[in-house]
């Protein structure tokens, strides 16, 4: 179901969260800590770390921090979204079945309710088939 999926979802949400903060924590120096905040931000112009990374100019130490914090965080993501996308294909394999508690069983078949004893008055014709006369009935005309 949907439920599970949402819970997952934010869960993980959650796990890179604290996990990005605790990166950052890594580095006392405030700048440093901005450089690898940054290279933790979403990407969604689908670039590599190195290209964003080559776009830092002149600051060689916050360069790598950058890369090296893009790259972490990239790497987590990618374990995150695999764990996910096991535990989808699981909960969708698991939605195919029902539990033995949902299925009900029947152990008596009772006919009465589905079949009526009609005697055949017609005789039977040249292919043995026979059948019942229908009284004739009319309806009123409307008032």
């Amino acid at each position: 179901g949907k439920c599970p999926q949402l819970a997952r979802r934010k869960r993980s949400s959650v796990q890179l969260l604290e996990t990005k903060q605790n990166k950052a924590a890594q580095y006392q120096d405030r700048q440093l800590r901005k450089c690898c905040e940054d290279g933790m931000h979403d990407n969604p112009m689908g670039h590599s770390c190195e290209k964003r990374a080559g776009y830092i100019e002149d600051q060689h130490e916050c360069r790598n921090v950058f890369l090296e914090c893009c790259q972490y965080i990239r790497d987590i993501r990618r374990t995150l979204q695999r764990d996910d996308e096991l535990f989808l294909a699981r909960s969708e394999i698991e939605d195919g079945f029902l539990s033995d508690e949902q299925i009900v069983s029947r152990t008596e078949f009772p006919e009465s309710w589905l079949w009526q004893m009609e005697h055949l008055t017609a005789p039977a014709n040249d292919q043995g088939i026979s059948s019942k006369n229908q009284m004739e009935f009319s309806m009123k005309k409307p008032l």
